[in-house]
């Protein structure tokens, strides 16, 4: 990111540090996902298997 302006913003606007922390926050929420992806794919199967929990009470 270029912060040679007197604000001490990117050219896109965004600070530096915010910028960082949106990097570490989506490498976490990737490596998240990498940890869990099977757990999703069972929960998705079961319920494709059974339906939801609550599909009996539903109103609409």
């Amino acid at each position: 990111m270029v912060t040679d302006n007197p604000t001490g913003t990117s050219t896109n606007g965004v600070m530096p540090q915010q910028a960082s922390r949106e990097l570490i926050d989506q490498k976490r929420r990737q490596q998240w996902l990498r940890d869990n992806q099977q757990a999703l794919e069972d929960c998705n199967q079961l319920t494709e298997a059974h339906g939801l929990f609550a599909d009996s009470h539903r109103v609409f």
